[in-house]
């Protein structure tokens, strides 16, 4: 984690960056199919508008593979705490053109009632065939700490190009920090239908 900075030495640190750093490209958005001018083409985040690219690019995350075939085979199940009242970030990424897929995630609470899904919501780092995105969700435990199940799989089958399985990242962070997920479950069968709202 990095250091915390004095008020004085973080505004010396942001008016650095102001006078070294040039304005980001305007006339444009950073979610649109626009290459130039465009202030995503390095898929980072700098400015406020709304970003097409998938969030935590610099986060490692856990890497994993599931079936492609999410009718009949497996996702897998991640466990993450989240304390009451922090707020949970999540997002699934492809790994390579090689491996790429169509994912999806359905996020249940400690008691197994449905939370959120994530389906499309960014763009994904090596986009599957059909133009699939990738999910992302957030999740606030209000009333006591949740210790959450992410359910992860292959949704649409095409957009694995005929290969048997996909490989994925999966980046969560509570209030900012890494949660460093914990894969309970690998390849479980009937994923979906059992996680799903």
């Amino acid at each position: 984690m990095a250091p915390i900075l004095p008020f004085g030495a973080l505004g010396l640190c942001l008016a650095a960056c102001a006078a070294a750093c040039p304005a980001p490209p305007t006339g444009a958005d950073d979610d649109d199919s626009t290459t130039v001018p465009d202030d995503d083409d390095s898929a980072d985040d700098d400015d406020s508008a709304d970003d097409d690219d998938c969030p935590l690019p610099d986060l490692p995350g856990e890497r994993e593979d599931v079936p492609c075939d999410w009718e009949t085979s497996g996702g897998d199940i991640w466990q993450v705490v989240v304390p009451q009242g922090a707020r949970l970030d999540l997002t699934v990424d492809t790994v390579s053109a090689q491996s790429t897929f169509d994912p999806r995630f359905v996020v249940l609470d400690a008691g197994g009632g449905y939370v959120t899904t994530g389906d499309d919501e960014c763009t994904c780092a090596f986009v599957p065939v059909g133009g699939y995105g990738c999910p992302v969700a957030d999740h606030t435990a209000l009333d006591f700490p949740d210790a959450v199940t992410i359910h992860v799989g292959a949704f649409i089958r095409e957009g694995c190009d005929g290969r048997t399985s996909g490989e994925y990242v999966l980046r969560a962070v509570v209030d900012g920090v890494d949660a460093q997920p914990r894969l309970i479950r690998d390849d479980e069968p009937n994923w979906y239908n059992d996680a799903k709202e």
